[in-house]
């Protein structure tokens, strides 16, 4: 079998690679016993997730480990099923990592204690609340669990703040808070993708605001009191956004009259049911596209104040908030509606028998010298094995 024919190797390396992987709604992840690739919050770090216990450190100091602080290297944090109570904010400290994996969404829940003061964030992205200082904060990448703000009105469920690698994938986000995820408390975040989440129960759902882009994909937003997704000075790209129970789904806007920094949303389906029937669904200032979305519940489907006008009724077929600029007279002024497929499923594979480490076979983490050799001969030997995943 020669190197090149072995399309059946699912390769799976530990760190970034991970964010190359496509994008699946993924309901079970579980790892190797491996302490050197990857901690266990409750067997390496005592915590306990029975909901009684106060598991705020063994958690923070997961997340630096995960990071890479004090070490040369990143690991994966995992967390079993469980609910990990927290008593203060949870911090990303490092411009690098963590990678965090619950073993399921709904069964990993970590829950702030009611009524907690000072406490801005369940969990945040970014070491601070202000000043980001630059936009190098890379590869945020969290999967599979569930964030309870519990009774903190306010207290936002996710302070999201990630450039160019970040990814936030099958989380959901619950309780009585401010903001669900608020992927706009400060400036420079982005790009970055919010994957498969769902939002729950706050005043806001998602603030989507300064500076570099995001983009959501089926992303779910239910009972939240004021407004389901706030842009503002952000250029953000959906695809199947739902908003369920919520007076508005989508505010769009311009801060300070500041012309150049208005909110940018192109968005492809839109279901919103439930909502307030003396509100539009959409309201925008600023610049907006969308299409096949259908409101139900609302004064009208959109209400803008650009040239393209509101959209009364219930379906938008497509909508352009602005003339289209175009390179050629005789070119469409309405998009080709090309079809847009799903991702590919990836089957996690939960044999732990068919994983193999590159480590056993001469790989070094964090030295900086060349590992080509160990990781072709760790996926040579899964091949030729039957083994299925290289880590």
């Amino acid at each position: 079998m020669t190197r090149c024919s072995l399309k059946w190797v699912a390769l799976v390396v530990a760190g970034w690679l991970f964010l190359l992987r496509p994008g699946w709604c993924q309901n079970r992840y579980v790892f190797p016993r491996d302490p050197e690739a990857i901690v266990d919050v409750k067997i390496d770090l005592g915590a306990k997730g029975d909901g009684v216990a106060d598991d705020t450190e063994a958690l923070q100091r997961g997340l630096d480990i995960s990071s890479g602080i004090g070490a040369r290297q990143t690991k994966i944090l995992y967390l079993p099923n469980g609910i990990y109570r927290v008593t203060r904010t949870l911090t990303c400290n490092s411009g690098i990592g963590p990678w965090v994996y619950g073993e399921s969404r709904d069964g990993v829940v970590i829950r702030l204690d009611d009524g907690v003061e000072g406490c801005t964030a369940v969990l945040r992205t970014h070491p601070r609340d202000t000043d980001p200082g630059s936009a190098d904060w890379f590869m945020r990448d969290l999967r599979n669990f569930t964030i309870d703000v519990g009774n903190n009105p306010e207290t936002d469920g996710i302070r999201y703040f990630a450039t160019n690698t970040g990814i936030l994938q099958n989380v959901r986000v619950i309780g009585r808070g401010k903001v669900g995820i608020n992927a706009g408390f400060m400036q420079l975040s982005g790009p970055n993708l919010i994957h498969d989440c769902i939002v729950d129960g706050f005043d806001t759902g998602i603030v989507s605001q300064w500076i570099w882009g995001e983009t959501i994909s089926r992303v779910t937003i239910r009972n939240c009191r004021s407004l389901g997704l706030l842009v503002i000075a952000n250029s953000v790209a959906m695809e199947d956004l739902t908003v369920e129970n919520t007076p508005q789904a989508i505010r769009c806007e311009i801060p300070n009259d500041w012309f150049w920094w208005g909110g940018v949303v192109a968005l492809i389906g839109g279901r919103f049911i439930g909502g307030n029937p003396d509100l539009p669904a959409i309201y925008n200032t600023s610049v907006l596209y969308a299409r096949d979305v259908r409101a139900e519940g609302f004064r009208m489907a959109i209400e803008s104040t650009t040239p393209g006008g509101n959209v009364q009724g219930s379906e938008v077929y497509e909508y352009l908030s602005h003339p289209p600029r175009k390179l050629f007279e005789d070119s469409r002024d309405a998009a080709l509606r090309l079809p847009i497929k799903r991702e590919p499923v990836v089957p996690w594979e939960e044999d732990m028998g068919k994983w193999v480490c590159i480590n056993d076979f001469g790989a070094v983490p964090g030295d900086n010298e060349d590992d080509t050799d160990a990781t072709q001969a760790a996926i040579d030997h899964a091949a030729a094995t039957g083994k299925t995943t290289v880590y």
